[in-house]
């Protein structure tokens, strides 16, 4: 596993695209931020159960990050999320519309 010790911030990560790299990256060993911003009822237990589905399928660990990622302030909160996990990170961009 090449990303074993690393973490990944992943944006759009919790469907499409965004899932499919962070699953990927999982596979490979690093340890995950999941991201997107939560609007409606019932999301946060959705997110858990996807949390913690990946993080023991791979056994990686996995956190959630709801950063709004047009935000300064969230995005240094989720990198140190991401640095509370494993040290620096690597961002990728999932996938993004505008709304």
């Amino acid at each position: 596993m090449f990303l074993s010790g690393k973490s990944a911030i992943v944006t759009g990560s919790t469907s499409g695209i965004g899932l499919g790299i962070a699953r990927a990256l999982a596979g490979a060993g690093a340890d995950i931020i999941l991201n997107i911003i939560l609007n409606g009822f019932g999301e946060a237990s959705a997110i858990e159960d996807l949390r913690s589905g990946i993080a023991k399928e791979f056994g990686v660990r996995v956190k959630f990050s709801n950063a709004n990622v047009a935000d300064a302030t969230d995005i240094i909160g989720m990198i140190e999320t991401a640095a509370q996990i494993r040290g620096a990170a690597l961002p990728v961009d999932g996938g993004w519309t505008a709304q």
